[in-house]
């Protein structure tokens, strides 16, 4: 199967007519004689072998590759009422895969098995009434699908209510959040590349959330964390370190952090490295900026935004001035966290035109990006406008 930016896939694992297949440790001999047994069972009407077979013909296990078989197994199976079944349709359907892409029909099929319980389709239908695919923009819907799955232990689903516990998003209540919410999705967060982004990534652009149950949003990050999902661990880590629904506690908070930081999760290397660079009155330089630019290198903007900073101020805080200091490299750092809407590299970045540092002078670029600054609230950015236009 393809992947698309569209819909989160999920990998469905199914024992293949009560054998567990792992492609990788199955002969070719053994999976063409599992998919022999699977398609006597499925021609016979067995939902979970039509299943199975669908499956087999979508990843080519034991059979060439095929979507359209797979689709036209998994619909025979979905049809009579086979929520894995359902969820695999409404994914096809979701990506296009054997079948034309259709938003409508993959709502339909995540519903009719969402509705029975499946884990992934409810977190699925819960992103769709996120982002507006498919079904309107709804985020009382959001979190209710999510809370589903979050329940049934869907870590997906727990981190993505956290944040949206944790920012009064999709509370019936709170009229002022649901405000931001529709501000969050008019600036455009959207999927990016292969996958959907990390739910935790909520946009760099845009208004604050207002903390509405910050209590409630540590207990499902610690949910997460404690299932190994680094997002999670990162937030509870950030709780900790701010007291946010927690007692404060640095050591634990640095601890989770940490554990984040193993598995190379981008955020929480920035945390990491400002952590060192401030610890104490010198703190870490070497290493804080080594933590910076991993994070950096993966596109965390704060991460571009604060290298930029380091190579335009060139002073560590070792006290040293000019210390590496280079305002190309800033411009360069500064560009890439503006172009991801983060709006302090922006109006940064129109500083360094207005001023000619790193970069050609240029008044015209330098309103340009204090501009997108201002438009997300950037005080400093909205100043420096008003400054240009009174020349």
């Amino acid at each position: 199967m393809k992947k698309t930016a569209s819909v989160l896939m999920f990998a469905l694992v199914f024992d293949f007519t009560g054998a567990a297949i792992a492609q990788s440790a199955a002969t070719p001999d053994k999976l063409s004689a599992i998919f022999n047994e699977t398609r006597t069972a499925a021609e016979k009407g067995d939902a979970k072998a039509q299943l199975n077979l669908g499956l087999a013909y979508a990843n080519g296990w034991g059979v060439a590759q095929d979507n359209t078989k797979a689709v036209d197994w998994y619909r025979k199976a979905a049809d009579k009422g086979y929520a894995e079944a359902q969820y695999a349709l409404g994914t096809m359907y979701a990506n296009g895969d054997g079948v034309a892409q259709d938003k409508t029909q993959a709502i339909a099929w995540y519903r009719k098995s969402a509705e029975q319980g499946f884990v992934a389709a409810q977190y699925c239908l819960g992103m769709a009434y996120a982002r507006g695919w498919g079904v309107a923009i709804d985020y009382t819907q959001y979190v209710a699908w999510h809370r589903k799955a979050a329940e049934q232990g869907h870590v997906g689903a727990q981190v993505a209510l956290a944040m949206m516990r944790g920012a009064g998003l999709g509370v019936e209540q709170d009229e002022e959040a649901q405000v931001w919410a529709r501000k969050v999705n008019d600036l455009g967060y959207v999927c990016k590349g292969e996958n959907c982004p990390d739910p935790f990534r909520l946009p760099t652009k845009g208004p604050q959330f207002i903390v509405v149950d910050n209590v409630q949003a540590a207990t499902w990050y610690r949910k997460a964390a404690e299932q190994g999902y680094a997002g999670g661990q990162y937030q509870l880590g950030a709780a900790y370190l701010g007291g946010w629904g927690v007692m404060k506690d640095d050591a634990q908070g640095k601890a989770w952090i940490l554990k984040a930081v193993d598995q190379g999760y981008a955020p929480a290397q920035t945390t990491l490295g400002m952590m060192l660079m401030y610890s104490n009155r010198y703190g870490d330089f070497a290493l804080a900026l080594d933590w910076l630019r991993k994070a950096a290198d993966q596109g965390d903007a704060r991460a571009q935004y604060n290298l930029g900073g380091l190579y335009h101020r060139g002073k560590s805080i070792t006290g040293e001035q000019n210390d590496g200091q280079d305002d190309v490299q800033a411009v360069a750092w500064y560009l890439k966290a503006a172009e991801q809407g983060y709006a302090d590299a922006q109006y940064a970045l129109g500083g360094m035109y207005q001023r000619g540092m790193g970069v050609a002078q240029d008044d015209i670029q330098a309103a340009a990006w204090f501009r997108k600054a201002a438009d997300q609230g950037n005080y400093y950015a909205q100043e420096a406008l008003q400054k240009m236009e009174k020349k």
